[in-house]
């Protein structure tokens, strides 16, 4: 009887120690997954803090592009906006100059009258 009860306790032990390996194992593993798991969110958050950088970089680059030539656009800006008035003025006098000399013409006979038909 006190053997079995030796081997039954050194079995239960045996069992027990066993069943710790098992569990160890186990969280041995769940804890190289989750440190790969960090590993991969620290790589994602050093990329996504060097990508912010880069666009921070890129942003300053344009403020200070739009500094240096907001003065130029300005002045083209202005510039284009005389020579559009100038073309407008230069197309109304042309068309001005197209009547007189249509009112000339006519009133010389050498033109008939609008509305006129040139059988007549």
């Amino acid at each position: 009887m006190r053997a079995a009860l030796i081997a039954f306790f050194l079995g239960l032990i045996i069992g027990t120690v066993a069943a710790s390996f098992v569990l160890i194992g186990s969280k041995r593993r769940e804890m190289k997954s989750l440190r790969e798991e960090i590993n991969q969110f620290g790589t994602n958050f050093r990329i996504a803090r060097e990508e912010v950088a880069s666009l921070e970089a890129d942003l300053e680059l344009e403020r200070e592009l739009r500094g240096k030539y907001k003065g130029e656009v300005d002045k083209m800006q202005r510039s284009m906006g005389k020579t559009l008035k100038s073309t407008n003025l230069l197309v109304e006098l042309r068309d001005k100059k197209i009547r007189q000399l249509e009112k000339i013409l006519v009133d010389n006979n050498l033109l008939p009258k609008s509305g006129e038909n040139e059988g007549e």
